[in-house]
């Protein structure tokens, strides 16, 4: 094993191309002991002709929790795991280096069993998964920058794949490029569009005919969505806020018991049987759920009146109840969901925070969720700021829960399919059953780690490209 050192080459990095994926082969029957039917083996592979052992220490494949001894961990190449079964499920794979200075990476495959398959030169039929990445090592520690530049000019071990990763990459490459260069173009025409509004702004507050405006707001106080002035109820926001100050032991009792009980209606609309959901990536919303030393921001898309709580039936029971206190806080159209104080209370106790909108981003609502994002909080948002068929541009809001956020928070964005079909966004309103189409909910795999380098507008750029 190479030496340790914490120390690193400031303004390098190192790129090491890798391949992981799996190939299954049927056995052509069902065998009687165990209802298995293939043969198949997970890898992780360099792409180049190269002794990975030289940079990796270990690699270790957690199977499905029914496979005895599922966390399997292989420390010499071949890193592969060879197992019999009968269905797909989700592999995790943990890549650790010889440096422990340098922090193991973490990649999920989906083991596949039925496609895409290939023939093979002696007339058989195999399955065969290739993923080509890249992983990147950013200003490495000193022992991994000589272990992993020593030897260079290793060519592609093209003969190991069969696919052609080298063509696939390329073509890949060439998309990003187009994709970077059409966002480049939309962010100055969306800077044009800013520069043009900022100047009719200013236009406008110098104008001699809005001071009748300016008198009428004086003379009635409210929440204009204004920083200077916070103190009054929000305008349109018709009952106290319901959301006290100190929450107190009964309170809690009360908003775990609503949370709950809205969980559990949730999960009758996905009773086998009827509809199914299915979450993709769901190790990755637990793991940033339950960890607690950052602020969490999740966001989605928003197809149905209901899509929140909906899609939260994916969480257990037993989830639920082990982190309950950090369940989320989520804005909620006032207009819709507080038009009563048994329903404003009601729907407080679930978490949902009123939002007013037409009021801007600077209202009580959006005050209370930073509150909870700088308390380490996981607060929900639709940045489409309605329910819509299709997508459409976010509003502003995220932006400001990012930026004044004490933390840097993780983002985690989430792309909802079919939510419609269960609870429609046309009359008649009622919920669905039975219905063929599954309802997907995805996880995207890569949250985001915001820094408040960022300009305000630039955040919202970053995260109107993420879906």
């Amino acid at each position: 094993m190479a030496e340790s050192s914490s120390e690193r080459v400031k303004k390098k990095r190192v790129v090491r191309p890798v391949v992981y994926g799996n190939t299954a082969t049927p056995f052509g029957f069902k065998r009687e002991s165990d209802g298995h039917t293939h043969n198949w083996t997970v890898f992780f592979r360099p792409f180049l002709a190269e002794d990975a052992s030289r940079w990796i220490r270990k690699v270790q494949f957690k199977l499905h929790d029914s496979y005895q001894n599922p966390l399997r961990v292989i420390e010499k190449p071949p890193y592969e795991v060879s197992e019999t079964g009968w269905g797909e499920f989700e592999i995790q794979i943990r890549v650790f280096f010889v440096d422990p200075n340098e922090k193991p990476l973490t990649a999920f495959h989906y083991l596949r069993l039925f496609q895409p398959s290939f023939q093979l030169p002696n007339g058989k039929t195999q399955v065969i998964t290739e993923f080509y990445d890249e992983i990147i090592f950013q200003e490495p520690t000193v022992t991994m920058f000589k272990t992993l530049t020593a030897g260079e000019g290793k060519k592609p071990d093209v003969k190991k794949f069969h696919n052609d990763l080298l063509q696939v990459n390329k073509r890949t490459a060439e998309i990003a490029t187009l994709a970077t260069e059409e966002i480049k173009a939309e962010i100055e025409d969306l800077r044009e569009s800013l520069k043009e509004a900022y100047q009719l702004i200013k236009k406008y507050k110098n104008d001699d005919d809005m001071d009748n405006d300016y008198q009428s707001h004086e003379s009635t106080p409210t929440m204009t969505g204004t920083q200077a002035d916070r103190s009054n109820d929000v305008e349109g926001f018709r009952f106290r806020w319901p959301f006290p100050e100190r929450r107190t032991t009964l309170y809690n009792i009360k908003s775990y018991f609503t949370i709950a009980f809205v969980s559990s209606l949730a999960k009758i609309m996905f009773v086998p049987g009827t509809n199914k959901l299915v979450p993709h990536n769901k190790k990755q919303f637990m793991d940033l759920w339950e960890d607690r030393s950052r602020p969490l921001i999740t966001m989605s898309n928003h197809r149905c009146n209901i899509d929140d709580p909906l899609m939260w039936a994916m969480i257990t029971y037993r989830e639920l109840l082990k982190n309950i206190d950090r369940h989320r806080y989520t804005l909620t159209a006032h207009n819709i969901c507080f038009t009563k104080q048994l329903h404003t209370t009601m729907f407080s106790l679930g978490r949902c925070v009123p939002c007013v909108r037409g009021e801007g981003v600077y209202q009580k609502g959006m005050d209370f969720s930073i509150q909870m994002l700088n308390q380490n909080g996981w607060v929900h948002i639709f940045p489409e700021g309605r329910v819509n068929e299709g997508p459409m541009r976010f509003k502003w809001g995220i932006g400001r829960l990012v930026m004044e956020s004490k933390l840097p928070p993780i983002v985690l964005p989430i792309w909802t399919v079919n939510m419609n079909l269960i609870w429609p966004t046309h009359p008649p309103y009622y919920p669905r059953f039975g219905q063929v189409e599954l309802f997907y909910l995805y996880l995207i795999f890569s949250a985001i780690e915001l820094d408040f380098s960022f300009y305000l507008f630039d955040v919202y750029v970053l995260l109107l490209t993420v879906l």
